[in-house]
């Protein structure tokens, strides 16, 4: 296969949820390619650990403190951003969390609805100036309205990435709801390895490098005439 290298000198990205994880994957990808970085976390350790890793690769990049559903922090780290880079070329809005239990939707307390739409949904309203579908419908509707300003708007819909949601007690919650088939594996990356093969087509999971490559090309001159879409990167598990 070709390689595609992109250059993003001088452009500034801003990423929330940028500590681990996709967003730390991402940021890395822009420093790589030039960009300087917000680095936006409510994790201050784990942020500046990923300022720290950016600026290694020669790009500049730092943190600010931010949990997108504390709208006061927002707008506190959109201030200081501004002030410290002058401009955003790339807002990449990342932040999310997965519901605690493995039941449907409809098993769900209220508490559990409440916290996951608190992130995942009204945090990307927040920043911007089944919950993944309320934001997929929302994005929709921010690429109508940004269009007239020349602003792309695109969701991107990551499959199995083996990040902290999962590596902190989530894979084995999975396990745990299906010991049949996958209480042979030990450790959590195995078990999300073994759903993602059972699930997609190219049998396999993510890494954060790949979420990173898309939204990359999406936030590129080579995708100025994609938006308003939801483009799954999942190896196959959505056929559509």
């Amino acid at each position: 296969m070709g390689t595609v290298q992109f250059d993003y000198q001088n452009e500034v990205v801003v990423i929330t949820d940028a500590a681990t994880g996709i967003g730390r994957g991402t940021a890395l990808a822009f420093a790589k390619a030039g960009a300087s970085i917000a680095v936006c976390d409510f994790n201050r350790e784990k942020g500046e650990e990923t300022v720290k890793l950016c600026t290694e690769l020669g790009a500049k990049a730092a943190f600010y403190q931010m949990d997108v559903t504390n709208e006061d922090q927002i707008h506190e780290a959109k201030d200081r951003i501004l002030n410290d880079f002058g401009t955003v070329d790339v807002l990449f809005s990342n932040a999310g969390i997965a519901q605690n239990t493995v039941s449907g939707p409809t098993m769900l307390s209220l508490s559990e609805w409440e916290k996951v739409f608190a992130v995942n949904v009204l945090g990307t309203v927040r920043v911007c100036s089944a919950s993944k579908i309320a934001s997929a419908n929302y994005a929709q509707s921010l690429s109508l309205e940004l269009g007239e300003y020349n602003v792309n708007v695109n969701v991107v819909n990551p499959g199995y990435v083996y990040t902290p949601i999962y590596s902190e007690g989530g894979a084995m919650k999975l396990r745990e709801a299906a010991k049949d088939t996958l209480d042979r594996f030990e450790t959590g990356e195995q078990v999300i390895g073994a759903i993602a093969d059972a699930s997609s087509s190219l049998h396999r999971m993510q890494t954060p490098e790949d979420i990173a490559n898309l939204v990359m090309f999406l936030s590129s001159d080579a995708a100025k005439e994609i938006t308003g879409q939801v483009i799954n990167i999942d190896s196959g598990i959505i056929l559509r």
